[in-house]
């Protein structure tokens, strides 16, 4: 294999590894490991009116002056961390040695440090029904990623079975760096949780569950100090590189210790300067040593020269994995899923749909495209914005994330996708921004004088099917008005449906007429359409059959009402299907379903125009399947999707 075609290798399989990391361990919390579905509503996006705080939030958030807030919103408390930034985090120390370049680590190491905790699980994200998901096993492993990897994560989990019981270990340096680096990461993480002393700020069901796993919710010190120790064991094994054995030792250990032997408050652990979270992440080389526009390069032991720094080298996405993380480490989307996972599986459906076309940058962009929007202080209580992330990566990065992050006003998303439908050519980001730059790019949140790059189309696609699957997957965990089809197609069609859908349609006009795209770039942009189109009727076919609920529908009207959406020619009676009398009345009263709309000072109003929009958008995928020749929608989907929702 020639160097290109290994660098491509890397590059997907760092992506594939957080994308399994979001699909089988993004349920998992620091501590207590697998939580319920139950723990995980309990900590889904929404505002918690201030009386049902516990007390110890109420003072953690009271304002110096003035009258406490009437609500705050459920992403600024402190959680469990997501087991997910562990395994991330090791990969994120494990490539420090290669900023300076040492590769005493090779990336088939530091991919199976990330991956290691997967094994035996389930991947959620591989089917619409549990009984369907894929276990993580060795045939798996041996698929996404090949034998070398394989061989890797059997290799550390005999490791660290063997470490974790106390036995002797005879270790490589580079096996040494990753057992020092797994700790280490876990350790960072048990921190954040004693620092935010947050067994304190759990609910009481949260704390029986705990319990119930045998885990003492009195005290976060007893899990601090056994991590600690498993961390110092695996510093001091022989052949830990510098790069690692200096943050790790300098900066985590040390702050723990300060907290364990010399009683330095917990709380100093965390925090917008906390010792062992923000000084420790600023120490790590990746982090401290990386330029987003500096292209340096090291010679590695064989000689070759390979990129450290720079957009296009392979650390960037370490570090684009830590803001991640380090910024949406609190965020939790409405269907139970953490922000970071949630990006991840946007950066892996990138790469899956554009194959060897994928870059660095692009993903990237994916990667830091809900940093800037829910990293904020409105959602998530912290700072970033466009300006902080373009001194940060760059102008051009900041550009792409500023494409698809949402400005103040609601018209610019759809002003923008109207000038991309209106433009030409499809530039690709190359074209538009140079890479070389830092800060000089004009960098606005959907600007609509601008049109969308074609990265940024991708990413703008993938984001909107990705936040769809989410909501095939997890029906369950949707709640309030979420579980109604109101906000449900109203999401679909005007939220993010009035971006979306001319991004698709200049997509087809793409794909039918050619343009100056490459022959393979052109067929990427048609499997495109093939999963945008497959996850947009999905998701019509799960809000109708929630429609058919609210309707309490017999099986064959509810069938009528597919055939409607579904099928050309096919009578679409709404009016006969869903009479008044049958809605339920406290639906009807509240305006939750798509039938009515919201008028303000009044009752909700009968207006069956949204679903007859809905229906034409279906019709409009049907009619560019046939001019494409694309495929049609897999029956057999279908099927998984109703029963999994209960209504099959």
């Amino acid at each position: 294999m020639d160097g290109a075609a290994r660098s491509v290798q890397e590059l997907r399989w760092v992506i594939r590894a957080r994308r399994l990391l979001a699909a089988a361990v993004d349920d998992h919390r620091a501590i207590a490991g697998p939580v319920s579905a139950a723990w995980l509503l309990a900590e889904a996006e929404r505002q918690i009116p201030w009386e049902r705080l516990p007390p110890v939030l109420q003072e953690r958030f009271l304002p110096p002056t003035g009258a406490p807030p009437r609500a705050i919103p459920s992403n600024w408390l402190p959680k469990l961390e997501p087991s997910l930034n562990a395994h991330v985090l090791a990969g994120v120390i494990l490539m420090g040695p290669r900023m300076f370049g040492s590769e005493v680590v090779d990336l088939v190491r530091v991919v199976a440090a990330m991956i290691h905790g997967t094994f035996g699980l389930r991947d959620r994200a591989s089917a619409f029904l549990p009984a369907h998901y894929r276990t993580v096993d060795e045939a798996y492993l041996r698929e996404e990623f090949g034998e070398e990897v394989l061989d890797g994560v059997l290799a550390l989990r005999e490791q660290l079975a063997l470490f974790d019981a106390g036995g002797s270990l005879s270790l490589a340096p580079a096996d040494a760096c990753v057992l020092a680096a797994v700790k280490a990461a876990q350790l960072r993480l048990t921190a954040r949780a004693a620092g935010d002393a947050i067994f304190s700020t759990l609910s009481d069901a949260q704390r029986d569950e705990l319990s119930d796993r045998g885990i003492d919710p009195a005290d976060e010190r007893p899990h601090l100090e056994r991590d600690h120790q498993a961390a110092r064991a695996a510093l001091e094994l022989p052949g830990v590189d510098p790069a690692i054995r200096g943050p790790v030792g300098d900066v985590l250990l040390r702050s723990v210790e300060h907290v364990l032997i010399h009683g330095t408050p917990a709380r100093e652990l965390v925090g917008r300067y906390g010792s062992a979270i923000h000084n420790f992440h600023c120490a790590l080389p990746v982090w401290e040593h990386y330029s987003p526009i500096v292209r340096r390069t090291a010679r590695t032991g064989g000689g070759e020269i390979v990129e450290v720094s720079g957009p296009f080298a392979l650390p960037t996405l370490f570090v684009t994995s830590l803001e991640v993380t380090r910024y949406l480490h609190n965020v939790r989307r409405k269907g139970g899923r953490t922000g970071a996972g949630h990006s991840f599986l946007v950066s892996s459906r990138v790469e899956r749909l554009l194959g060897t076309h994928v870059t660095v940058p692009l993903v990237a962009g994916s990667d830091c495209h809900d940093v800037v929007e829910d990293g904020g202080y409105t959602v998530a209580g912290y700072d970033q914005d466009l300006e902080l992330f373009a001194g940060r990566f760059g102008g051009p990065l900041a550009a792409l994330v500023a494409e698809v992050t949402d400005s103040f006003t609601k018209e610019d998303g759809p002003a923008k996708a109207a000038t991309t439908v209106l433009h030409p050519l499809l530039r690709p980001m190359e074209a538009v921004y140079n890479l070389g730059q830092l800060a000089e790019l004009r960098a606005r949140a959907t600007d609509p004088e601008v049109p969308f790059t074609l990265e940024g189309i991708l990413l703008k696609v993938a984001d909107f099917g990705v936040t769809q699957e989410e909501g095939l997957h997890c029906p369950d965990l949707m709640r309030g008005v979420w579980a109604h089809t109101g906000a449900r197609m109203t999401w679909d069609l005007w939220s993010k449906g009035r971006i979306v859908q001319p991004l698709l349609a200049r997509l087809r006009l793409e794909v039918r007429t050619g343009g100056d795209l490459p022959p393979t770039l052109r067929e990427c942009l048609r499997w495109v359409l093939v999963w945008s189109f497959d996850t947009a009727d999905l998701y019509l076919v799960q809000n109708l059959a929630i429609l058919a609920g609210e309707y309490r529908l017999e099986r064959a009207e509810r069938d009528a009402l597919f055939r409607g959406f579904l099928e050309d020619g096919a009578p679409l009676d709404l009016d006969l299907w869903l009479d008044e009398a049958r809605l339920d009345p406290e639906v009807r009263r509240r305006g939750l379903s798509a039938t009515h709309r919201l008028v303000p000072g009044g009752p909700p109003l009968r207006d069956l125009g949204r679903l007859h929009r809905y229906a034409e958008s279906a019709a409009w995928r049907r009619q560019v399947r046939r001019e494409l020749a694309l495929p049609p929608l897999p029956a057999e989907q279908v099927t998984e999707v109703l029963a999994r929702l209960g209504r099959g």
